[in-house]
């Protein structure tokens, strides 16, 4: 509580103004450039990119991101694998995978071999590339911080094996596996919330790199490939298919 003692008062009161206003102008400055994570849980989803100040897209611009700020910065947990999700393993493992559609080739089952380190392990500790933001359109988008020369493997697209998720964020797991009541299950390998840098890798007409199947221990992993030499600070992309734009109501050709 404030006493009024005359002249005192006026300029004690003022002061308190003064310094309540500094205070005010701190709160609202470190508001504007806070880390994206602080505005939105998932800065790199498309819906959410416009939302976030200028001050932070400026920040994110002249940043660049490793799985070490998965957490901290997208609010996201780090996967270096492919698993599946308990409510649906019983069935995944039950799945006889010769009776798929989609063909385990020789040479499939030699990749399936040569890359087994990679299936088991992942890539953790990978330092040929990073995440920077691209633009409100893309959002983030990987990048390789050397050269990689072509026909390398660039990422598995690591994720949970999940049913009907409506996420843009997964391959489709091309295994027609059965449910409780012999349905179909809708599957995919999906790395919204948990996954590696490859979430990342963006959409192009013309990409540097090929999306491969490889069975492994009885589950589809999807492979990233380069299909060319991806020069340093090269931006790594994919072709989504078309069944992507058409299951979102954005036909390419449009």
């Amino acid at each position: 509580m404030i006493v009024a003692v005359g002249n005192g008062s006026t300029l004690f009161q003022t002061l308190v103004v003064a310094i309540l206003g500094v205070i005010a102008f701190q709160v609202l400055a470190f508001n504007s450039v806070r880390p994206l994570s602080l505005n939105v849980p998932f800065p790199c989803l498309p819906e959410t990119v416009s939302k976030i100040s200028p001050e932070a897209e400026l920040l994110a611009v002249d940043r660049i991101f490793t799985h070490d700020d998965f957490e901290s910065y997208f609010g996201l947990s780090v996967l270096h694998t492919v698993q599946v999700d308990p409510l649906i393993a019983a069935y995944v493992e039950q799945h006889d995978t010769s009776k798929d559609e989609k063909e385990d080739s020789p040479d499939d089952q030699n990749l399936a071999q040569h890359w087994a380190h990679i299936f088991d392990r992942g890539l953790p500790h990978d330092k040929r590339f990073y995440i920077k933001y691209v633009g409100p359109e893309k959002g983030y988008g990987l990048f390789a911080a050397v050269n990689v020369t072509p026909k390398s493997v660039v990422a598995l697209y690591s994720g949970l094996i999940t049913n009907n998720s409506v996420s843009d964020y997964q391959w489709e797991y091309p295994s027609k596996v059965l449910g409780p009541d012999g349905e179909d299950l809708n599957l995919g390998i999906d790395s919204r919330y948990v996954g590696n840098w490859a979430r990342f890798v963006n959409h192009s007409d013309d990409p540097n790199c090929d999306s491969v199947y490889v069975l492994y221990k009885s589950l589809w992993h999807v492979v990233y490939l380069s299909t060319r030499t991806i020069r340093k600070g090269e931006e790594v992309t994919v072709s989504y298919g078309n069944a992507y734009w058409e299951s979102r109501d954005l036909k390419k050709d449009e």
